[in-house]
């Protein structure tokens, strides 16, 4: 999701029962499922008493991790440690379909706003149904770690500080969003045999944003970051330019990290935004097809690719390919894996 501007919403709310299972949170997307008659919800404290009691309300039954319970198994791989995961299972009478990836059960989780992956599976109730998953008899549950959620008390100084903290994800937020209105695109530029130099540039400045507390750093995903971040300036009064890139790491996916900082408490941000591209070589596609063909493995990769409908991302192992001139000397800057956006 979010890499052709793609704002379709694969959850429907036509399901009998669902189970989501998620560390953020948005209040609009919870409201998202009206018509499903029984809804359970497993998330993380602080982000459950966000969420107002009347959306609360409308589900059946709501969890946090029990973090007694997480301590009881150290080699438990089943155990969410802080919860990372998300989880939407929508059950029907014999059916159900599950989805397990990247997308927290937020608005900008599933709209163009945000890059996102989700695997969509599907099964029969009576093996991988919500009871299963919940099976409170059952060793293996994930119920075991799991305790019902009941909204935080805080004391006079814990609101102040719970305040701040909203204050401070506002302007992250008001920031991200100025970025969008500036219509960051991408150039790519010869710069020398095999490299490039990615240049990211905004169509509208000064859009006048003065929150002076807001750092923030960029690179492109198929970089690494300590070695190529660049910081980037509120205003965005000047292109940023990353050199010496190689054919196969050239991309339109750009990260950014914001941070902000008030009173010693701090709050960050990150995201990818696919930028428009223009300059892009045109025989780079080709060049990461035959790097993928090299060998066996990556010949297998390339023919479950071409069996998968509507594919608009390829992302391969770095198994797969070491691609690259021997003699650059940043090649540990890099990822080393061939990336495709469309």
């Amino acid at each position: 999701m979010g890499i052709d501007n793609n704002d379709s919403f694969p959850i429907s709310d036509e399901y009998r029962r669902l189970l989501i299972v998620s560390p953020f949170l948005s209040e609009n997307f919870l409201n998202r499922f009206g018509n499903v008659k029984q809804k359970y919800l497993i998330s993380m404290q602080n982000s459950l008493d966000k969420i107002s009691d009347d959306t609360l309300k409308k589900y059946n039954r709501i969890w946090v991790l029990d973090e007694l319970a997480e301590d009881k198994s150290e080699d438990d791989i089943s155990r969410l440690s802080g919860l990372h995961a998300k989880l939407y299972i929508g059950e029907n009478e014999k059916s159900v379909t599950l989805w397990n990836g990247s997308s927290n059960a937020t608005h900008a989780g599933f709209s163009s706003q945000n890059v996102e992956a989700l695997v969509e599976l599907r099964g029969e109730r009576r093996k991988v149904g919500i009871n299963k998953f919940l099976d409170e008899n059952s060793e293996n549950s994930a119920i075991n770690f799991l305790k019902e959620y009941g909204k935080t008390t805080l004391d006079e100084e814990e609101k102040r500080k719970e305040n701040l903290e909203k204050e401070l994800e506002k302007k992250l937020e008001e920031y991200k969003a100025n970025l969008l209105k500036m219509r960051l695109r991408v150039k790519i530029r010869p710069e020398s045999k095999e490299l490039y130099k990615i240049i990211v540039c905004p169509n509208i400045t000064n859009l006048g944003y003065s929150s002076e507390e807001i750092k923030g750093i960029c690179y492109p995903i198929t970089l690494q970051k300590q070695t190529n971040k660049i910081n980037i300036s509120l205003l965005w009064e000047d292109k940023i330019i990353f050199h010496k890139v190689p054919l196969l790491s050239l991309t339109s996916l750009v990260a950014f990290e914001l941070k902000i900082k008030d009173k010693r408490i701090s709050q960050k941000m990150e995201f990818v935004l696919n930028l428009p591209v223009e300059g892009m070589p045109e025989r780079r596609n080709d060049k990461i097809i035959r790097a993928i063909l090299r060998d066996s493995n990556g010949f297998i990769q390339y023919l479950r690719i071409l069996l998968i409908e509507n594919q608009n991302i390829f992302l391969f192992n770095h198994n797969i390919i070491n691609h690259g001139k021997d003699d650059y000397k940043n090649k540990q800057n890099r990822i080393h894996m061939p990336l495709a956006e469309e």
